[in-house]
């Protein structure tokens, strides 16, 4: 049985796909619990830009590929995203 990863390292790592996306972390926030990843906020591409729905599905694709991962939450201002790991809907807020 692999053994759990600590919370900080977690986030550690979900920084970093985050970054590899280009994802402006100034206006989205994130966070972890055991197994699952909370974000919330604006999805945005840093410096600026838009995300596209296939751009997001490999962003969240990515993220549901760590380690450890069993569910993502996502609460954005800017994106409907609904469903589970291996099938999303993604839409973008009017």
């Amino acid at each position: 049985m692999k053994e759990q990863v600590s919370r900080y390292e977690l986030n550690r790592m979900v920084k970093q796909v985050l970054v590899r996306h280009a994802v402006n972390l100034m206006q989205l926030q994130f966070s972890s619990s055991k197994e699952t990843i909370y974000l919330y906020g604006d999805l945005v591409k840093d410096p600026e830009g838009p995300f596209t729905p296939s751009g997001v599905e490999v962003l969240i694709k990515d993220l549901s590929r760590m380690p450890h991962v069993k569910n993502l939450q996502f609460n954005f201002n800017n994106w409907n995203i609904s469903g589970e790991l291996d099938s999303w809907q993604i839409s973008k807020r009017k």
